[in-house]
């Protein structure tokens, strides 16, 4: 009975939090991404301040498109890593269940022993000590990293915000006839400052520029955790040297 009422209450833990991952990623994936759009606008002349540039995003059907596959990639990656620490958290909970009943058993314990035992191995803070001896994890990615829940969470959270964003700039620069963009500078440690302040085509409508896309699938900028963004430019504003 006390495992049956702890797997329902994990149950409906984590539906809660699913619940919550997709009310945030339909708000801030959203945010991002139209203030990306307001950027494109503010660097099109569109309008004066991103205050204004705000107030004049509109979303096309390929923004609409492009926006809600965000959100769908972004919670499917938050509900692979809620699905693999409800697997494993009720797995530790029958493990433990089970340990306790073989070994009481064995030893002819009563019931009522092994339902004090049970309960004593199921308190909030011996379920925290099982799971950090266990070197919990919530998600293993492609390259055999391993992740924490709270890890991963956090990184995929960063990492779609500022996707969305990019995302907003290119597709507005796109609807307003731009796309040319430098790469922002904030001197980053790793391969990314390589390509601080280069020049970029954003949809590969420009010859002899590397392309959002080619960057991206390098995985040396605008791979997980990079805050690397996009600012519009016009090339023919550029200085002549």
């Amino acid at each position: 009975q006390r495992q049956a009422s702890l797997l329902r209450q994990i149950e409906v833990i984590l539906s809660q939090l699913n619940e919550f991952n997709s009310e945030w990623c339909q708000t801030e994936i959203r945010n991002a991404y139209t203030e990306g759009i307001a950027i494109a606008i503010l660097s099109s002349g569109g309008a004066a301040t991103l205050t204004e540039a705000m107030q004049g995003v509109t979303f096309s059907m390929l923004s609409q498109q492009t926006v809600e596959a965000l959100i769908n990639d972004t919670y499917n990656d938050l509900l692979q890593a809620t699905g693999n620490t409800e697997r494993r958290v009720k797995q530790i909970v029958r493990q433990t269940v089970g340990e306790v009943l073989r070994k009481r058993s064995i030893q002819q314990y009563g019931r009522v022993t092994i339902a004090k035992d049970i309960n004593k191995q199921l308190t909030k803070k011996a379920m925290e000590e099982k799971m950090l001896k266990d070197g919990f994890i919530g998600i293993i990615d492609k390259a055999g990293r391993k992740w924490s829940t709270t890890r991963y969470a956090n990184m995929i959270s960063a990492t779609k915000l500022n996707q969305a964003h990019v995302e907003g700039v290119r597709i507005g620069g796109i609807e307003r006839g731009l796309d040319t963009a430098v790469i922002s500078t904030h001197n980053a440690e790793d391969e990314c400052r390589s390509f601080e302040g280069m020049i970029i085509s954003m949809n590969g409508l420009t010859e002899g520029l590397l392309t959002y896309q080619e960057l991206y699938d390098s995985n040396l900028i605008f791979h997980p955790n990079c805050s690397h963004k996009v600012h519009l430019i016009k090339i023919e504003n550029l200085p002549k040297q």
